[in-house]
């Protein structure tokens, strides 16, 4: 059986029937898109099939900033440097600098908070705040990593163009990271087989942060994203399907307007079930 890796070097490099991987542009994706008037592509891999399944297999190429879809790279190197040891853990930061590291003493705030209305929140820790708008605690812990422990972290992962730049703080969102959906499902596939050099117990924590829905039948591991900057605005969302002792990564990214933000997941989900994994 051919690896993932391989399947999407070979279709990156057009050389597919050298490693005889079948690239299938599918007509039930592309009719998902084309019903929605959404610009976009989703690329699924099945390695037992030896099938990368995509709908416009050009944009699955391109490169985009990764958004919040970059949390999931985020907590692996915040549990693998110790910036936080488990998920639970409280997240402190400065509430103007999302530094906690000023000499003269800053305030930080821990979970529970309170919000604008004096209503208490949930905690600010991983477990919260992976799937919540919670730009800053994310900050905060790309800030505590640090810059070199952060381009070291991301050369071992292998994501995505491994670019930290000089903001480390949000190089995901308008920085110089950038992925493509084939770079996530490469990068997510190795993630839930465990092929990161990185420690099974901090897999398993970060498997808890991913996990959005389990059945009988399925286990479902996903994030989103949203890009507002630059035009046109970027959604995605990605993860991977668990079956048995099957996984299927899966990412996809398209064209967006706020009035349209759940459809990120509509059409995700649709397409999942159009190939059988949900």
């Amino acid at each position: 059986m051919k690896t993932v890796l391989v399947a999407l070097l070979a279709l990156v490099t057009s050389a597919a029937d050298t490693f005889g991987i079948l690239f299938e542009e599918t007509p039930a994706l592309a009719k998902i898109f084309k019903q929605r008037h959404v610009a976009g592509t989703f690329v699924m891999v099945d390695a037992r099939a030896d099938t990368v399944f995509v709908w416009n297999q050009e944009r699955a190429k391109r490169r985009y900033y990764p958004g919040e879809t970059f949390r999931i790279a985020n907590a692996i190197l915040a549990l693998e440097t110790g910036v936080v040891q488990g998920i639970d853990d409280i997240v402190p930061f400065n509430k103007k600098t999302y530094r906690g590291f000023d000499d003269d003493g800053p305030r930080f705030f821990y979970g529970p908070l309170v919000n604008r209305n004096g209503e208490s929140t949930r905690p600010r820790n991983l477990k919260n705040k992976m799937r919540a708008s919670s730009t800053r605690t994310f900050r905060w812990l790309a800030r505590a990593i640090g810059t070199e422990r952060m381009r070291v972290g991301l050369a071992k992962l292998n994501y995505g163009n491994m670019r930290v730049g000089d903001a480390v703080d949000q190089f995901w969102r308008n920085g110089s990271l950038q992925i493509s959906a084939l770079e996530q499902v490469e990068f997510l596939g190795r993630v839930a087989r465990g092929k990161i050099p990185v420690s099974r117990e901090i897999l398993d924590k970060l498997r808890q942060l991913t996990l959005l829905e389990k059945t009988a039948d399925y286990e479902l591991h996903a994030k989103s994203g949203w890009l507002i900057t630059p035009k046109p605005e970027l959604g995605w969302w990605v993860g991977w399907v668990e079956r048995g002792n099957d996984i299927f990564p899966f990412a996809l990214n398209m064209n967006m307007d706020p009035a349209h933000v759940e459809d990120r997941l509509t059409i995700g989900r649709e397409c999942l079930k159009a190939l059988g994994k949900l």
